[in-house]
C-alpha cells in the first residue's frame, strides 16, 4: 500500500507539473502572439492616421496658399486684405505682412511688438525665385513656436518684395488635424525642412510628464509606435506617435484577466487531481482492508474447520486409548505416551500452519523434517540412533490430507524408535520423500533394526488400526518389506488430488 501510494503521489505530482508547465507555455505563447497582433494592428492604424493628419494639414496649407495669393501688389488696402484672410482661415493664429528683410509691417490681429525669428537665407532663397515656403519659427507675440506658411508678394511701388506669413500654432492646428483620427495619440508633431519641430498634440499636460513623454517619443522615432508622412504641398513632415501605455492598456487588462482565469483553472485542476488522488488512496485502502477482512474470515472458518477435524481425531485417539486401557490395564502408561506422541504430531502441524496461514498447500519435506526432529528429541536417544533424511523439493500436500499423512508418518517413526532397536542396539532410521507416479507423493521410512515377527506385528495396540484407517481415509497405499531380521521398510504412496494437482 505504501509503494502504491508513493507511485500515486509521484504520478499526481508529475501530472500537475505537466499541466502547470503546459498551461504556462500556452499562456506565454498566446499572450506573446496577442501582443504582436495588437502591435501590428496599431502600426497600421498609426500609419493610416498619420496619412489622414497629413492630408488634413495639407488641406489647411493649401487654403492658406490660396488666401494669401489674393493679396495685391500695393500696400493700399493691405490691412483689409489681411483681416479677410484671417477671417477665411480660422486655423491661423495670425497673418503677418513682412518686408523683404523680415520685419513685420502689419498683422491681421493687433499685437504690441510682433516679430518673427526668420533666417536671412530664407528671404535670399525666395528673392532668388521661390514663391512659397513653410518653416517653424519663433513668434513671441503668438506664444512661441509657430508653423509659418510664407508667400512672396511682388511690390511694384518700391521695386521690392513683400511677404505674407500665415502663422499656425500647435493649439490652432490641433483640432483641424486630430479631429478625424481613430484614437488619442501621445504626440503629433510637424517637422520642417531644416529639422525644427512644432508639437500639435501632447497627451500629458504637466511639465514633468511632458518631458518624460518627449524623451520616450525621441527613443521611438525609429520604432513601430510612430509613423512619418511627408506633405505634398510643402516640405514638411508630420509624425504621429502612439502612447505605449495607452496602446497596450487593453492588452494588459486582457492579459491580467486571462492569467487570473488560467491560474484559477490550473489550481482547480490541481485540486481535482489532489481529490482524485486522495480518493484513489482511500479506495486502495478500503480494498486492502476488504481483502484482509475476507482473508481473515476465510482463515477463521478454515481454522475452525481444522480444529473441529483435529478434535475429532483427538477424540478418536483418546477413545481408542481408553478401550486399550480397559482391555490391558497394565499398558495404561504406554498407551497415554502413544496418545501424547500423536497429539504432538498434530500440534507440530498446527505450528507450521500458523506460519503458512494463507497457503492452501503445505511443504511436505519441511514438515517431515520438523516431525522427525521432534520425535528424535522426544525419545532422547542421543547418537545411538542416527536419523538420515532426503526430501525432494517442491512436494506439497493439501491441508485435508496433511494431518492424516502426519499421523501415519508419526506412527511409523514412533514404532521404529520404540521397537526396532531394543536394549543398547545402535542403528539408523531413514526417511525419504519423492514425487510419485502421476503427481503423487511417495514416502519411505526404513530402519536397520530387528525387523518384525512372522505375524507382521512388533506389538499389538491401536497404532496398526490407526495407520490402516488413515491410509484408507486419504486413498493411499502402504507396503512393508524387510521381514528377515535386517530391518523394516515402509513405503507409503499418496495419490494426487482428484483435480490433477499434487497430493
Amino acid at each position: 500500500m505504501i509503494g502504491t501510494a508513493g507511485v500515486g503521489w509521484k504520478s499526481w505530482s508529475a501530472a500537475f507539473a505537466l499541466i502547470f508547465v503546459g498551461a504556462a507555455a500556452a499562456l506565454f505563447l498566446y499572450v506573446g502572439a496577442d501582443r504582436r497582433s495588437v502591435g501590428e494592428r496599431a502600426a497600421k492604424d498609426i500609419l493610416f492616421d498619420a496619412t489622414l493628419a497629413a492630408t488634413s494639414l495639407d488641406a489647411i496649407l493649401r487654403v492658406a496658399s490660396h488666401e494669401t495669393a489674393r493679396l495685391g501688389d500695393s500696400r493700399a488696402g493691405m490691412k483689409e486684405s489681411l483681416d479677410l484672410i484671417a477671417f477665411d482661415l480660422p486655423e491661423a493664429a495670425n497673418i503677418y505682412l513682412l518686408d523683404e528683410k523680415g520685419s513685420v509691417l502689419r498683422t491681421a490681429h493687433r499685437r504690441l511688438n510682433p516679430t518673427l525669428a526668420m533666417e536671412a537665407s530664407l528671404f535670399e532663397r525666395m528673392r532668388a525665385g521661390a514663391i512659397l515656403d513653410c518653416r517653424i519659427v519663433e513668434a513671441p507675440e503668438e506664444g512661441g513656436k509657430v508653423l509659418a506658411f510664407i508667400r512672396r508678394i511682388d511690390n511694384t511701388e518700391d521695386d521690392g518684395y513683400l511677404y505674407a506669413a500665415a502663422l499656425f500654432t500647435g493649439y490652432t492646428l490641433q483640432s483641424g488635424v486630430s479631429t478625424l483620427l481613430s484614437r488619442a495619440y501621445g504626440s503629433i508633431d510637424v517637422t520642417d525642412s531644416v529639422g525644427a519641430t512644432l508639437v500639435l498634440v501632447q497627451a500629458t499636460e504637466s511639465a514633468e510628464r511632458t518631458s518624460d513623454q518627449t524623451r520616450r517619443n525621441e527613443t521611438r522615432r525609429n520604432g513601430d509606435l510612430n509613423a512619418l508622412v511627408l506633405l505634398s504641398s510643402v516640405p514638411v513632415n508630420i509624425r504621429v506617435t502612439a502612447d505605449e501605455d495607452a496602446l497596450y492598456a487593453e492588452w494588459r487588462a486582457r492579459t491580467i484577466v486571462l492569467c487570473s482565469v488560467t491560474g484559477a483553472l490550473t489550481l482547480a485542476v490541481g485540486i481535482i487531481l489532489a481529490l482524485g488522488f486522495s480518493f484513489f488512496r482511500r479506495r486502495l485502502r478500503v480494498e486492502r482492508l476488504s481483502r484482509e477482512i475476507e482473508e481473515r474470515d476465510t482463515l477463521f472458518r478454515e481454522v475452525n474447520h481444522r480444529v473441529k477435524n483435529n478434535l475429532t481425531i483427538v477424540q478418536t485417539i483418546l477413545e481408542l486409548g481408553t478401550a486399550d486401557i480397559d482391555d490391558y490395564p497394565e499398558r495404561a502408561g504406554s498407551t497415554m505416551r502413544s496418545a501424547i506422541d500423536r497429539l504432538r504430531a498434530i500440534a507440530l502441524l498446527h505450528e507450521l500452519l500458523c506460519t503458512h496461514a494463507s497457503d492452501s498447500n503445505e511443504d511436505v519435506g519441511e514438515y517431515l523434517q520438523a516431525l522427525t526432529h521432534t520425535v528424535h528429541e522426544a525419545y532422547s536417544l542421543g547418537d545411538r540412533i542416527v536419523m538420515e533424511e532426503r526430501h525432494e523439493e517442491g512436494l506439497h500436500c493439501n491441508l485435508n490430507r496433511m494431518l492424516p499423512l502426519a499421523l501415519i508418518v508419526n506412527e511409523l517413526l514412533t514404532n521404529a524408535y520404540k521397537y526396532a532397536f531394543p536394549g543398547d542396539r545402535r542403528g539408523t532410521i531413514r526417511v525419504l520423500s519423492v514425487s510419485g507416479a502421476g503427481g503423487g507423493i511417495e514416502i519411505e521410512i526404513c530402519d536397520d533394526g530387528i525387523g518384525m515377527d512372522e505375524s507382521g506385528k512388533r506389538t499389538e495396540g491401536i497404532g496398526t488400526m490407526l495407520i490402516g484407517a488413515l491410509v484408507r481415509q486419504i486413498g493411499a497405499t502402504i507396503e512393508r518389506t524387510g521381514d528377515d531380521g535386517r530391518g523394516t521398510a515402509w513405503k507409503l504412496a499418496v495419490p494426487p488430488e482428484p483435480d490433477g494437482g499434487e497430493a
